[in-house]
């Protein structure tokens, strides 16, 4: 069981990367998340999703994407092995004709009431093991970074499109610099003048 206590001061350079200890968190909330849930209850992931499907029924497997986070590989597996468990239900997207929606069964909205107090209480755990007065400003900071997490793709996308024209921009600037450059040459070569040939004048000797 994970207890909450003073934690010693760290120093090093694990202490100062946030990555690290980002995954040392991750860690920590997992176990606790695992602890309240049991094992008869939904993983984490499980419950985000079910979660976002209860927030707002039709999502297809892309929403389900942007809501929670997951890559799109983990997302269509988990989605596939919670339908075989009668946690969700696949229909056609009234959407998309090509897409198909997920919803929750009635299991699945059994499962999400019977969920939703033992991650309340993984949560208050968590949140008790910092100072009160730091708490909510914890808490902003982790929406921050979901948001940026969420922004990525798309910034990805943009980047990669700008570069993309700012190297079809410089193809075709590369492109009239030659054409110029060749125009140049010709245009000097037509202006270059003639060297005029030497004519001979014979020299007559006198006739003594």
């Amino acid at each position: 069981m994970v207890k909450s206590g003073k934690s010693t001061k760290r120093t090093g350079t694990l202490a100062q990367s946030p990555s690290h200890l980002m995954h040392r968190v991750l860690q920590l909330a997992l176990d606790i998340y695992a602890e309240e849930a049991g094992s008869d209850g939904p993983t984490q992931r499980q419950f985000a999703v079910m979660e976002a499907v209860s927030a707002k029924s039709g999502l297809t497997q892309t929403d389900l994407v942007r809501a929670t986070g997951i890559d799109r590989s983990t997302l269509a597996d988990l989605v596939a092995r919670m339908t075989t468990k009668g946690l969700l239900e696949r229909e056609r997207s009234a959407v998309d004709a090509r897409a198909k929606a997920v919803k929750l069964s009635e299991a699945g909205v059994v499962a999400l009431a019977l969920a939703r107090p033992r991650v309340e209480a993984a949560d208050k755990r968590i949140m008790a093991l910092l100072p009160k007065a730091k708490r909510e400003g914890f808490i902003e900071l982790l929406c921050d970074l979901a948001n940026a997490a969420d922004a990525a793709p798309d910034l990805a996308k943009a980047e990669a499109k700008a570069v993309k024209k700012m190297l079809k921009e410089a193809k075709k600037a590369e492109k009239l610099a030659r054409k110029t450059d060749g125009a140049d040459r010709i245009e000097r070569k037509e202006k270059k003048p003639k060297k005029e040939k030497a004519v001979l004048v014979p020299v007559l000797e006198p006739v003594s």
